[in-house]
């Protein structure tokens, strides 16, 4: 169902791909399931492919101003 509307789409106009897929016939699917799942995937893709193209981290696209570090912990127990 997504195919279509993101061969050859341009992945710079990320708005327009993401109301595009949001409000494809999958739409209408419902909340739960695959089609719910992929197209976050899909305009999460394009933002990245924007990005790259920018030469700029996708944080940086959506205003971000912190220099990208993320503390995280490890909950594993050591193993």
């Amino acid at each position: 169902m997504y195919a279509p509307k993101l061969i050859g789409a341009d992945p710079l106009c990320t708005q327009r791909l993401w109301e595009e897929l949001y409000w494809s016939d999958a739409h209408w699917v419902g909340s739960p399931g695959i089609t719910r799942m992929a197209w976050p995937r899909c305009a999460h893709r394009a933002v990245d492919l924007k990005a790259k193209s920018a030469r700029r981290a996708a944080y940086r696209l959506g205003g971000g101003h912190k220099d990208g570090r993320v503390p995280s912990y490890n909950t594993d127990g050591g193993c």
